[in-house]
């Protein structure tokens, strides 16, 4: 078994999950469920999940055209992207690390482009506001180095499209780890990255329906072990005069995990 590493680049993620989710938002449980599919359960042991992400903005700013103060930690964006946070860092095998968002100001929309080619005066609804985010780069870069400089791990999984982590890519390499560059399905990837990689691995997202308290590969742990109980009763229960097995009262179903542990 080899020891693997996953490392998230949520920016990237949540945004092709929000394409095949085919809607504006992806739960804690949607974004726990593709980093563990990253991993190949039959020959790759996890170490840890580290998932790089920037809280939401949360000050206030008057809007340029009609003067409105916005309150962005009060948005429903900012409300859902915390909860997501807070329910990814109390997961098991997982450790979120966290940037910080720039607000640059404002700026036109599609739309608001396509009217000021016109000419035409902008409304309220063709400006967005823009942010700069910030750390996540560097600090994906030193866990690479660490994990692969201190041979940590002999796997790194990596979810991004940002080739500002190909020197990375090449030290992690040079140190003799081998990394592997996840994708969603559909999603695009640099050619630079796929150059600087030794595998290149395509992620089916699981369905969405699945049951609660199951990992991508199927049961949890504590479902899997209940489940190996299970058949070594019923091979016992064979073995009883005329192949009878006796009444037992069924197993109750595993409960979802709800300890986990954040490893800094």
């Amino acid at each position: 078994m080899k020891k693997v590493a996953v490392l998230v680049d949520a920016g990237y993620v949540l945004k092709n999950l929000y394409r095949l989710l085919k809607r504006n938002a992806a739960t804690a449980d949607d974004a726990y469920a593709f980093c563990l599919a990253c991993v190949n359960e039959k020959d790759e042991d996890l170490l840890r999940v580290y998932y790089y992400d920037c809280p939401p903005y949360d000050g206030v700013v008057r809007h340029p055209i009609t003067g409105e103060r916005i309150d962005f930690g009060k948005s429903d964006t900012a409300k859902e992207r915390t909860a997501l946070l807070s329910s990814l860092a109390v997961r098991e095998k997982i450790a979120c690390r966290f940037g910080t968002l720039r607000f640059r100001g404002w700026e036109p929309t599609l739309a608001g482009h396509q009217k000021l080619k016109r000419g035409q005066k902008l409304e309220s609804t063709d400006l967005m506001p823009s942010f700069d985010q910030k750390q996540i780069d560097v600090k994906i870069g030193l866990d690479v180095a660490w994990l692969s400089g201190n041979r940590i791990v002999d796997k790194i999984i990596l979810a991004t499209a940002d080739t500002d982590f190909t020197p990375a890519m090449k030290f992690a390499r040079q140190s003799g780890v081998t990394i592997v560059l996840a994708k969603l399905q559909g999603a695009t990837v640099h050619q630079e990255l796929l150059e600087h990689s030794d595998e290149h691995r395509v992620v089916s997202f699981p369905p969405i329906g699945r049951s609660k308290g199951k990992t991508p590969g199927g049961k949890t742990q504590r479902s899997r072990k209940r489940s190996s109980k299970t058949q070594n009763d019923k091979a016992q229960s064979s073995k009883t005069p005329d192949n009878k097995a006796p009444n037992a009262t069924p197993a109750p179903k595993p409960a979802p995990d709800q300890e986990s542990q954040q490893t800094k």
